[in-house]
């Protein structure tokens, strides 16, 4: 016997699960509730915007959980039929908000639903719009040949023991957001990310290489688009300090920051 389950009755929180048609099911069919010794458990997992995981957990006398959803207002319909306790990846649309049930059925039909509705909405929450243009200065710095050779990162507090300062560090840092009214319904927002160069020094003539590749990068970003966030669009430049006096002095370490700047209008 193939079990379906497919509304809700006028009852709120009374789920039906019926041999029935569908359509009859939602023009008001009916159904049986009689319950199972116990329930089944649904969660529910968001794995990317359109596609949601569904697990159960059975009562040891169910043969079958039937997984239903519905859009909120909507009328409902199978996802899934599970013969074990186990996981459905369920594909929906980004950022509507779903309601799935579970309900468990034994070989003859006797049946219980969850005992409460999962709401879940199919969106995942994205990174602040500072960070997205740290990633993407990130790339740019990494798909470019220097004059010296080093591989970016991203950090929020860059901090490096002396012993690994040998090699040169180019460490991205999002550093602030300022905001401005551009028109009533649009924002203008400021991101500046700083770019810190990095090494142990043993001579002026070595700073010197790393000043001049601070400026070389700071001229590789001049006007230049963000291949991977092209609505960020560059303003402004600073190589403020060109070297830190404290690191030369206290650690002969050469620590060079490159601000960029970018406006984003939201």
């Amino acid at each position: 016997m193939a079990y379906r389950f497919e509304r809700r009755s006028t009852t709120p929180g009374d789920y039906r699960f019926t041999t029935a048609a569908i359509a009859e099911l939602q023009e008001g069919g009916g159904g049986t509730t009689d319950p199972l010794t116990s329930a089944p458990a649904l969660s529910a997992t968001v794995l990317s915007a359109t596609s949601i995981q569904l697990t159960t957990t059975f009562p040891a006398e169910a043969a079958t959980v039937t997984i239903a959803r519905r859009i909120i207002g909507g009328v409902y319909s199978n996802r899934a039929v599970l013969i074990a306790a186990g996981s459905h990846t369920d594909t929906v649309t980004a950022n509507e908000l779903y309601e799935y049930v579970a309900v468990a059925a034994n070989a003859d039909g006797t049946s219980a639903r969850a005992s409460s509705p999962v709401f879940v909405r199919a969106t995942l929450a994205t990174s602040p719009i500072l960070t997205q243009i740290a990633d993407a200065v990130v790339a740019e710095l990494n798909d470019h040949t220097f004059s010296e050779s080093f591989t970016a990162t991203r950090a929020w507090a860059p901090a490096f023991d002396l012993i690994d300062m040998a090699n040169i560090h180019v460490t991205v840092v999002p550093r602030t957001v300022e905001s401005a009214t551009e028109s009533r319904t649009t924002a203008r927002r400021e991101y500046a990310i700083d770019v810190a160069v990095q090494k142990r020094v043993a001579n002026d003539s070595e700073s010197d290489v790393l000043a001049a590749l601070a400026r070389e990068i700071a001229a590789f970003f001049e006007r230049r688009r963000l291949a991977a966030h092209p609505a960020a669009i560059w303003v402004r430049e600073e190589n403020d300090p060109v070297a830190l006096p404290e690191h030369l002095q206290q650690m002969n370490q050469f620590t060079g920051i490159v601000r960029l700047s970018y406006i984003v209008f939201e």
